[in-house]
């Protein structure tokens, strides 16, 4: 109760009235709290925070700053490379000016917030809040047991496979799914009766059943929340390729799991880019070893065999590209020699293991995503001076082999060849895969005509000058290119089929 400073205080007087007055009980102030040290506000924080919204604002009201770029600082070589600091202080190298300069902003202004939570003894914000879980790779201690414990009921097994032919199957195209069917109703039954190969890639697609669902979904279909399920589907994964001995046990069906494996790190918000890139390293190592990298056809397999090999393929070298690039770097570990056809138009119900010949299919297919997204990845290899350009290794008016135009030119061939792909194998009202195919192209030559837009402009004279715009035109391009993956995002909304692909690609 605060005192009144009165003699006796207004509280004692009307609670204890009689038994001061019985014993002449003295009412004595308690000594006031010491005055809380008032902080200076934080002008280095608040400097970078007003350099955020001014370009924010300046951006939303004329789409578009001055050019170029800033070279980063720690540089190895004359190279546009350098090591950045990641969020517990590792060094990580990166190529990419763009990725560097805006990871250095925000940790910065993130020691500057975590420094003033330290310095408060009174906030209740601890290392415990941002805790998150890491899926340990082959760390599982008692492996047969953790497996013999997986058995989810019958309901949610099909439920979770359902939701994986619906919102996965269509994007990724790993699996035959009219072959794998009978093998999940026997594993509903009796998960011991399957194959511990095969057990794993049940597993493996279970998860993605998950992560394809919200966390409401989750609650209402599965018992529990989002987080739980993947944790402990995770685990049972991580036990499961333990008990295949997966550096000596690997076939086809191990390498499906891994697969799905590397995209649930790669979609999921609190695993890092950088461990699926790591992780589909060991992919491709282990799917060379398989010979996957040489066509099926050139090794006289069946037609079948041939294409799931393609398709697995397909879908390894892709996410090992973009894994490459959400990491800061742009190399990739394609091995030279690799002869791999690209997949085929047809459909799942086309294929079937004892076919002799691969039959012939023309029009509206469910393979054009995973068309688009290797037609996408081509043209993004073959032409790594784009991607320099987007990512700030070079600047567009110093490549002196060619110039800002051409650039556009080839983006340019590119849209014309992806739409008449889209023409061929799309249909909008085919379903909700090739909608999503459909709003993606528009959606990335949108984005890559936008950041041309955003360096295509003149570059100052004054040197003091220059410096600032080329900072204001990195953050410009990095606030123009989160816009434009939030706007994919918000496509893929209405069906709700791959707004948890769009979330995290």
């Amino acid at each position: 109760v605060k005192c009144d400073r009165m003699s006796p205080c207004t509280n004692c007087a009307k609670r204890l009235n009689v038994i001061l007055l019985q014993s002449g009980v003295e009412c004595v102030p308690s000594k006031p709290a010491p005055p809380r040290i008032r902080k200076p506000p934080r002008q280095d924080l608040q400097k970078r925070l007003e350099m955020c919204e001014q370009l924010l604002s300046r951006y939303s009201a004329s789409q578009g700053v001055q050019n170029n770029k800033k070279a980063p600082e720690k540089c190895l070589t004359g190279r546009l490379e350098c090591l950045v600091l990641d969020d517990s202080g590792n060094s990580q190298f990166t190529d990419s000016t763009l990725w560097a300069k805006v990871q250095e902003e925000v940790r910065a202004m993130r020691e500057i917030v975590d420094q003033d939570i330290q310095d408060d003894p009174s906030s209740s914000l601890t290392s415990e809040s941002t805790a998150q879980t890491d899926l340990p790779l082959f760390s599982e201690q008692n492996p047969a047991q953790s497996v013999s414990r997986f058995q989810p009921p019958p309901a949610h097994l099909f439920c979770l496979w359902q939701s994986f032919l619906d919102r996965v199957h269509p994007v990724t195209k790993v699996i035959h799914a009219p072959s794998l069917q009978p093998v999940v109703v026997e594993a509903a039954i009796n998960m011991g009766n399957v194959l511990k190969n095969v057990q794993s890639l049940l597993i493996s697609i279970t998860l993605l059943g998950v992560v394809s669902m919200t966390d409401a979904e989750c609650h209402q279909k599965l018992g529990e929340s989002k987080n739980s399920a993947i944790d402990r589907y995770s685990k049972t994964l991580n036990s499961s390729f333990n008990r295949i001995g997966l550096l000596k046990g690997y076939d086809i069906t191990v390498l499906q799991a891994l697969v799905f494996y590397m995209v649930t790190l790669f979609l999921c918000s609190q695993y890092q880019h950088q461990s699926a890139w790591i992780l589909n390293g060991t992919i491709m190592r282990i799917a060379q070893k398989l010979g996957l990298h040489r066509d099926g056809e050139n090794l006289a397999l069946s037609p079948f065999e041939t294409e799931m090999r393609r398709r697995i393929w397909c879908q390894i070298i892709i996410f090992d590209y973009y894994c490459a690039l959400m990491s800061g770097l742009s190399q990739t570990a394609l091995p030279e020699g690799s002869d791999t056809k690209s997949p085929s138009s047809t459909n799942d119900s086309d294929l079937f293991p004892e076919m002799a010949t691969m039959p012939a299919r023309e029009g509206t297919t469910e393979m054009v995503f995973v068309l688009y997204t290797l037609a996408l990845h081509r043209m993004l290899v073959k032409s790594p001076r784009l991607v320099s350009i987007v990512s700030q290794k070079i600047r567009p008016r110093d490549d002196s082999s060619t110039n800002l135009e051409d650039h556009v030119k080839l983006l340019s061939q590119f849209g014309t060849s992806s739409e008449l792909l889209l023409q061929m194998y799309g249909d909008a009202g085919a379903g909700p895969v090739h909608q999503f195919t459909i709003k993606l192209r528009a959606l990335f030559m949108a984005r890559m005509h936008g950041v041309f837009d955003l360096y295509d402009k003149p570059q100052p004279s004054d040197h003091g000058m220059a410096k600032d715009k080329e900072n204001d035109t990195l953050m410009q391009v990095a606030i123009f290119i989160s816009e434009r993956c939030i706007d994919w995002y918000e496509a893929a909304l209405p069906s709700n089929n791959f707004s948890w692909f769009a979330k995290h690609y």
